[in-house]
């Protein structure tokens, strides 16, 4: 049997599943109204030079899950996630460094000064462990974290992420991927006062 790196057709048609997949996960999550987003309450840390937004929904003493989001998004984009553990996790979820509510700096964005963030906002909320999940971007901070300080997680969820940049594919040429980008600028220009999405 083949493998999908010797059929280049296969190879092309699993490329173009996979982004219909995370669009399809990226029109779920946008749904508004019908509670898929938490309640867009939260409050920040001062992390570095930086304003973290962040959110808990918890039982008080819960085992700790955050949840970090993928690119040009922010933490709302858990809401049914959030929904379905929330009674049994203590939930956290926070907005990356230039997205959502959180403010940046004239530092370059990179996932390593991203998991900084994550590591200053988990010291700020006194939590030691934590079980991860990740989606995109937030699954490449997941595994620098993971990396870098195993003793902080407890477990990874990671999906829709890649860890060599060979694993990036062109996908600013898909309508729906665009149209994705159209509606994360409107939404940050709600969240957020700062004008630097």
């Amino acid at each position: 049997m083949p493998s999908i790196a010797s059929d280049p057709a296969q190879h092309n048609s699993n490329t173009k599943m996979c982004c219909v997949i995370i669009m399809l996960f990226y029109l779920l999550a946008i749904a508004t109204g019908d509670g898929s987003t938490p309640p867009r309450t939260g409050q920040h840390a001062n992390i570095g030079n930086i304003q973290v937004w962040y959110n808990i929904y918890e039982p008080e003493h819960g085992t700790p899950i955050l949840f970090l989001h993928g690119d040009f998004t922010n933490g709302d984009y858990w809401g049914f996630q959030i929904e379905d553990l929330k009674s049994s996790y203590k939930c956290i979820v926070m907005d990356s460094r230039g997205q959502g509510r959180s403010t940046s700096s004239a530092a370059s964005i990179t996932y390593h000064l991203m998991m900084t963030d994550v590591v200053g906002t988990l010291d700020y909320l006194g939590i030691n462990r934590v079980h991860i999940v990740g989606w995109s971007d937030g699954a490449i901070v997941g595994f620098n974290l993971a990396i870098n300080y195993p003793n902080k997680v407890i477990s990874l969820f990671a999906f829709a992420a890649n860890y060599i940049i060979s694993g990036v594919k062109e996908i600013g040429s898909f309508a729906l991927f665009n149209e994705h980008l159209t509606h994360t600028e409107i939404e940050y220009g709600q969240l957020n006062s700062v004008p630097n999405y």
